[in-house]
């Protein structure tokens, strides 16, 4: 077992980075509420959405490990193979999972495999416009390679509102299982997963909802 894996079913299910928001939740409800009892029930509230925001719910990944597995929960808002050059030749499959403030937002390995490549991408601070820094907000870009030789990619973007990736993952490549937590999204991002159809067979479907480890994207037509 993969030692991230084996700290996602020991350790509390919160992510290390939602710890400085529920302490300074928590703390700021306990000083406001002696001041002014009416304040508890929100303090209370806000407490437990940051609780909830930065949970690390265990996965259960299904057991045929030719399935590729959701990286995020969240929403399918993209789903197709795009095509160039009018049309006569065809780009690799993309999808695309957003996720919110209110998913779960632990990044999880879709197959068994290694990290080949990593670019991180860090952008200048976007002041107050929001589209600027949703246009600007940092990005990763993995090619990772699974154990059966297949070769896929994902473009990880953090959120406007959170504008952070932590990955637990070296630059350099790293055997992984499949479901195996290795970094977080602070309240939400997008996630692209793109892969060769000759691959893979696509599962997703837009407006599907994921969970991370355990949704299947697509399956592996075959094991080289």
């Amino acid at each position: 077992m993969h030692e991230l894996d084996i700290k996602d079913r020991w350790m509390i299910a919160l992510h290390r980075e939602g710890y400085p928001f529920v302490l300074g939740a928590a703390v700021a409800t306990v000083v406001l509420g002696l001041i002014a009892p009416p304040l508890w029930w929100p303090g209370t509230a806000i407490t437990l959405y940051f609780f909830f925001a930065f949970r690390k719910p265990h996965a259960v990944p299904p057991l045929n490990e030719r399935t590729l597995l959701a990286p995020v929960s969240g929403t399918v808002i993209v789903s197709e193979a795009r095509a160039k050059d009018g049309g006569k030749t065809r780009e690799p499959f993309v999808i695309t999972v957003a996720a919110t403030v209110l998913d779960a937002s632990t990044l999880r390995f879709p197959l068994t495999g290694k990290v080949l490549r990593r670019t991180d991408n860090d952008a200048p601070a976007a002041g107050f416009d929001f589209r600027k820094a949703r246009d600007n907000a940092r990005n990763t870009d993995l090619a990772l390679q699974a154990s059966s030789g297949e070769e896929y990619a994902l473009n990880v973007r953090a959120s406007a509102l959170g504008r952070s990736i932590t990955l637990d993952l070296p630059a350099s490549s790293e055997d992984i299982e499949s479901a195996s937590a290795f970094g977080f999204l602070r309240f939400g991002g997008l996630v692209q997963i793109t892969f060769d159809a000759d691959d893979f067979t696509p599962m997703a479907a837009i407006g599907q909802r994921l969970k991370a480890g355990e949704s299947i994207l697509a399956i592996a037509k075959k094991s080289k």
